[in-house]
């Protein structure tokens, strides 16, 4: 498995465009007063972070994050060279997982999802999307998340869809 590319897609239902229009004026009063609110991605509208990982490897697709104790955090960090790199044995001394999810659900194009903190991990078959430009996979990828995950209908002529560039590394 191995880091491709990064970016950020919105995207929103036509027929519910004017109704967030609304909504995000009213946020931004709330804002004014001190009062700070976020919209979640949903079946409707959303703005992620997209991290496309790609592999030909068949299995689960296991998200986690977790603690470390360390008395050398210079030293530590130079140690953990699995960073954004795959890892066939992955060793962290002292540390805590707090938090797993695994992706319940595979396709043809999409291994694997995960939904967190609106960044949206994805793991793609390799084969089936090579050569496929980051609109293509954008789309995918919102059909994938409105289908499987917010278990709704997606029909791409509803849907307006837009990336916003972001500059990453290039891992190969």
């Amino acid at each position: 498995m191995k880091f491709i590319d990064s970016f950020v897609v919105k995207y929103i239902k036509k027929d519910k465009k004017n109704f967030l229009m609304s909504i995000t004026k009213q946020l931004s009063e709330f804002l004014e007063k001190g009062i700070k609110c976020d919209i979640v991605a949903n079946e409707n509208f959303g703005r992620l972070k997209i991290e496309l990982y790609e592999s030909n490897d068949e299995g689960d697709l296991v998200y986690f994050n977790g603690l470390s104790l360390t008395n050398d955090v210079a030293e530590w960090l130079l140690n953990s060279t699995e960073y954004r790199t795959f890892s066939r044995e992955l060793k962290i001394e002292n540390s805590f997982i707090v938090d797993i999810e695994v992706s319940d659900f595979s396709d043809d194009f999409v291994k694997g999802l995960i939904l967190k903190n609106n960044v949206a991990y994805v793991l793609l078959s390799k084969k089936d999307t090579e050569g496929l430009t980051n609109n293509e996979i954008a789309k995918i990828v919102v059909k994938t998340l409105v289908e499987k995950l917010f278990e709704s209908n997606f029909d791409e002529e509803e849907f307006e869809i837009e990336l916003e560039a972001e500059l990453t590394d290039f891992f190969s």
